[in-house]
């Protein structure tokens, strides 16, 4: 199955859930926001939201500056 990661398309496991993309892709949920299909998820639903077919995942991490 197919999906975009941060502008990038990829083949991902069907049935593959938030948390397990993020631990795949070796990313630490401490300091990023997901957003799936335009929708920032809270970490406490990770697990529970699967990804499917052409799912727009956006992984963002704070950048310091002024």
């Amino acid at each position: 199955m197919r999906a975009t990661l941060n502008g990038e398309t990829r083949e991902i496991s069907s049935g593959t859930n938030l948390k397990k993309l993020l631990e795949e892709m070796r990313v630490d949920v401490k300091y990023v926001a997901v957003a799936v299909n335009m929708e920032f998820i809270p970490r406490s639903e990770y697990e529970k939201i699967l990804i499917g077919e052409g799912d727009d995942v956006e992984i963002v991490s704070p950048q310091a500056g002024g």
